[in-house]
């Protein structure tokens, strides 16, 4: 039994595997618009998910959505945002994701469009300069540290 499965594991590894098609299409700017009509908008919710805080099922902090919330935190979520929805479309060019993002006009992000402060842009530069890896130095700036966007304290 044991020959016949390496027998069959070894014409695999001469045949090879067909190739799958990618497609070719390009992915939209924006994932999720914020003006798609076939997803429901937020005053579409039931008002038990929109007014009442979600308790998550092991017993943590409550939880609550707020759509008009916009603050150090927010702008650090849509900068990220860009990030991530730039990698698969350059097979996860960090220094690229990074350099195309539109870059903060002011010290309130959080007013603007999504944008990456110039800040971040400096302090992923340096660090990718330093010989650092471009995950690990995004996962730092743009989400363990944080530290790049106003209004956001050090961990």
């Amino acid at each position: 039994m044991l020959l016949r499965s390496l027998l069959a594991l070894a014409l695999l590894c001469l045949t090879g595997c067909p190739a799958s098609p990618i497609p070719e299409e390009p992915l939209p700017a924006n994932p999720l618009p914020a003006n798609n009509p076939d997803l429901p908008s937020f005053a579409e919710l039931p008002s038990s998910l929109r007014d009442e805080p979600f308790i998550p099922m092991h017993g943590g902090l409550p939880l609550s959505f707020d759509e008009a919330l916009a603050d150090g935190i927010t702008a650090a979520a849509d900068c990220a945002a860009l990030v991530t929805s730039c990698l698969e479309r350059t097979n996860g060019d960090f220094d690229t994701c990074v350099a195309g993002t539109p870059t903060c006009a002011t010290e309130q992000p959080w007013t603007e469009e999504a944008c990456c402060p110039k800040r971040c842009k400096t302090d992923f530069n340096s660090r990718r300069a330093a010989g650092r890896g471009g995950f690990d130095t995004y996962i730092d700036v743009f989400v363990k540290e944080m530290t790049c966007f106003p209004s956001v304290e050090a961990p």
